[in-house]
């Protein structure tokens, strides 16, 4: 079945309510687990997040590889304070909103977007658009209904707002049907931010940060020292509760983040496990691995990394997940001991580094 339709455009299609609602069951389920996954926190990292909860309440940014327990930190971090709030008899809901950072994520998505759409529509169910504007507005309605992403465009924004102001002008009535409070959809570091106010503890990760446009995180300074934002629409700032939100920030140093941003930060580098601790973060994900088959692994992954300048040197979770998949598939320690490893797409993701390992290899295995 082609994933295009006669046009060469992506086919989408409607589901059954039913499949959306297991499938959201099923995200909160996977949230929750991937919360209680085994975790070893360096010494270091233990007290900074115990700084940062009990003491400092500033965001902490781990830096380090890619894949080296960055992003499980802040599940960790959920996890250890919904324990916490068990041992002191308060509500256990702790939520994490895990905020995926790319190249064209602006810093007021993560906060809010105001649905002019939506106001739009309430205005037209309420009958109280202007008669000599109701054929425009049904023309723009219809066009966004065939084409969803106008509704944030330009265009269609400066014409929403042109039909509410003289709409507000012309019915009393309106202030009350269109009140922009009523049309604020938020995003999940504004979400938690009204939340905590309101009581509710949360940790808020915003993942990968070095992705996005140079200068968003000078856009978000006062948001991440002082828990503020404006709500331009309505004209109104609100504010959290230090106390209960918890930020998260991580990076793995695509591009340089500025001090002014940093300033308002503690900084901390998650450096590739000792063999013995990763041993031990082995035994914790693996309790019934083969001891032997894990020994040779580490030896062979820690040799790599040591002998070899790659570009992409295996992570923890690689590492894991390689030992995982080889003791599933009954692969043995005396293969990856005289240097012939089963696997090796696992662990070597890069074109370059795949070459000099094989290179690395034949030499040794001769």
């Amino acid at each position: 079945m082609s994933a295009e339709n006669s046009n060469g455009h992506l086919q989408t299609r409607q589901l059954p309510k039913e499949f959306l609602a297991a499938a959201v069951k099923r995200a909160n389920e996977l949230s929750l687990q991937r919360a209680e996954r085994p975790y070893r926190p360096s010494s270091e990292l233990k007290f900074l997040l115990e700084v940062q909860v009990e003491t400092a309440h500033m965001p902490l940014m781990l830096v380090g590889e890619p894949g080296g327990g960055k992003t499980a930190a802040a599940y960790h971090l959920q996890h250890e304070l919904m324990q916490k709030t068990q041992r002191e008899g308060r509500d256990a809901n702790v939520s994490l909103h895990h905020i995926s950072c790319h190249d064209n994520l602006s810093p007021r998505e993560i906060l809010y977007r105001f649905d002019h759409l939506a106001r739009l529509r309430a205005a037209t169910d309420g009958k109280v658009i202007p008669e000599h504007l109701v054929g425009k507005t049904a023309e723009w309605l219809a066009t966004v209904a065939q084409n969803p992403d106008l509704a944030t465009s330009p265009e269609f924004i400066s014409f929403a707002e042109s039909v509410i102001k003289v709409v507000e002008l012309s019915h009393i009535q309106a202030k009350t049907l269109l009140d922009p409070m009523s049309f604020m959809v938020y995003g999940p570091l504004g979400e938690a931010i009204i939340r905590s106010i309101n009581g509710e503890e949360s940790v808020v990760l915003i993942d990968e940060i070095d992705k996005t446009p140079p200068g968003f995180e000078d856009q978000l300074l006062e948001v991440i020292e002082h828990l503020i934002f404006t709500l331009e629409e309505a004209g109104l700032s609100v504010a959290g509760n230090k106390e209960l939100l918890h930020i998260i920030i991580t990076s793995n140093d695509q591009r340089e983040l500025s001090k002014a941003f940093l300033r308002r930060l503690m900084v901390h580098e998650i450096k590739f496990p000792s063999k013995k601790e990763l041993e031990a973060i082995v035994h914790d994900h693996l309790p019934q691995v083969n001891n032997r088959l894990a020994r040779a692994a580490i030896n062979f992954i820690i040799r790599l990394r040591n002998e070899l300048e790659l570009n992409k040197p295996p992570s923890t979770a690689e590492v894991i997940q390689w030992i995982k998949v080889m003791q599933a598939y009954n692969q043995s320690a005396e293969s990856i001991e005289a240097y012939e490893v089963p696997l090796l797409e696992m662990i070597i993701k890069d074109n370059e580094d795949r070459r000099n390992v094989e290179d690395y290899l034949r030499r040794r295995s001769y």
